[in-house]
């Protein structure tokens, strides 16, 4: 708890810090020098709409009002405790010690050491990049607190072990709340919550592991029941993350749109008038297989039309792939065959696993710029530090699946199927590297010790033998 503490403490300390040097480098505004410096240029965006939303606030509300969901969080806490953007890096800062507290928790549900968990808490509260992220207003900050907080009530709730009444009050509105955050700051997590309910059969059907316990039929009904509560309260704000009011004189209210980049969720027709629409591929010669189902062709459609709209909007760190343009990464012309849908989607797990675990390479100065600079050497250094983890992390999960298979599958679940998603999805690896930290941190609570460990004692044996 005091090292959780600490390290909240630290970052307070570290982002006073850079504000002050911000203001003895540049004349500019300090939030303005750490946006540009650290490549966080959204901050700007959402310190802007927080200031327009007092604006409206105090004023007459007499104009409609678009803004970011997490702009308006910004600006409620401006307005209680300030308008200055370090009201939001204090903020962050304890979100992320918070972050360490559930991570602790959720290690101790999969049984590991005090000196395991208390490491995976300290990793997870100085994760390198995450210092960054919790110095200016960016959502990282919260949204990983309510994705820990929803995967520690998940779990706890599914662990099998007694729970008192208040217990389960705290643990289902914990889940609740996390689950809500989550939705109204990411839109699109609505849609991996559905990916947890195979998760609930598999703590029924899976062995529980050493000191657990089956949950039992009705915990994994109350389970599913406050999910889908959850599902039905975030669903409002499924389809995007920007909040509407109304003026004053009229009737208030919070609705949703579509967004243009991802209106594929509920509009089929969208992708139809893009370019490279699939009625524009050529069909299969009557020599090929027979053609997989409609539901294929379908999801090929809608995941071309965003892979397109992700070229579109362009950037300086694209993958591979999309510096061909966009009929590169147009799928639907694989998708007319089952030959063609196993060779596509071969290819597009391979480049999926490549930009989720191993951009950006340490050999090569990322962000793009001028040599190496002191952002593109602390990156590289994350990036190196990153590599060594990997072995531990598939070490991990081996013996995860060994000791607490269903839980250990849940963090899989969650990690894999939305960093997979994210990777094949968004093509600006620049932009992954910062939504990746979703998926990764909590597959970082699997890390296992025990490669490092066999490695250190074969090099004591040999040590001893010479």
């Amino acid at each position: 708890m005091a090292l959780v503490i600490g390290a909240g403490v630290l970052r307070i300390a570290m982002a006073l810090g850079l504000w002050m040097l911000a203001v003895m480098i540049s004349n500019n505004p300090p939030l303005e020098v750490m946006a540009f410096r650290l490549k966080a240029i959204d901050a700007l965006g959402y310190n802007q709409e927080a200031l327009h939303i007092l604006a409206y606030w105090n004023g007459i509300r007499d104009q409609y009002l678009e803004t970011l969901t997490f702009s308006l969080v910004v600006a409620v806490l401006y307005k209680i405790f300030g308008p200055h953007p370090l009201v939001i890096s204090i903020f962050n800062s304890i979100c992320y010690a918070c972050v360490g507290l559930l991570a602790y928790g959720i290690t101790k549900e999969f049984g590991r050491h005090r000196w395991e968990s208390r490491t995976l808490a300290l990793a997870i509260c100085f994760w390198p990049v995450s210092l960054v992220w919790s110095i200016a207003p960016l959502k990282e900050g919260p949204i990983l607190l309510a994705i820990f907080g929803f995967l520690y009530c998940f779990l706890r709730i599914l662990s099998g072990q007694r729970l008192s009444l208040l217990n389960w009050l705290a643990l289902g509105l914990g889940l609740l709340i996390s689950l809500f955050s989550v939705v109204f700051l990411r839109f699109y997590m609505w849609y991996l919550f559905w990916a947890m309910f195979p998760a609930l059969f598999l703590h029924q059907i899976l062995p529980p592991g050493q000191d657990r316990t089956r949950p039992g039929w009705q915990r994994m009904i109350i389970a599913a029941l406050l999910i889908m509560v959850g599902l039905g309260l975030s669903q409002p704000f499924n389809q995007e993350s920007i909040v509407h009011i109304n003026p004053v004189n009229q009737s208030s209210s919070l609705f949703k749109t579509q967004d243009g980049l991802f209106a594929y969720n509920l509009v089929d027709t969208a992708y139809a008038s893009s370019n490279g629409s699939a009625e524009s591929a050529k069909p299969p010669s009557a020599s090929q297989a027979i053609e997989p189902p409609g539901i294929l062709q379908k999801l090929a459609g809608k995941l071309s039309f965003i892979r397109r709209s992700s070229v579109r909007l362009g950037g300086s760190s694209l993958s591979p792939e999309a510096r061909q343009g966009e009929d590169s990464v147009d799928i639907t012309k694989d998708f007319q065959t089952w030959q063609g849908v196993f060779r596509s989607s071969l290819s597009l797990l391979k480049g999926g696993f490549r930009d989720l675990f191993l951009f950006p390479y340490p050999w090569e100065p990322w962000p793009e710029g001028r040599g190496w600079g002191p952002v593109q050497l602390a990156v590289a250094a994350q990036s190196l530090f990153w590599y060594l983890i990997l072995p531990g992390l598939a070490a991990g999960i081996i013996i995860g699946l060994h000791r607490r298979p269903a839980a250990t599958i849940t963090l899989c679940l969650w990690g894999l199927t939305l960093g997979i998603m994210l990777a094949i999805t968004t093509l600006n690896r620049g932009t992954l590297f910062r939504l990746r930290e979703m998926a990764l941190m909590p597959l970082l609570l699997l890390w296992h010790p025990w490669p490092y460990l066999r490695l250190w004692r074969l090099f004591r044996k040999k040590g001893s033998a010479n």
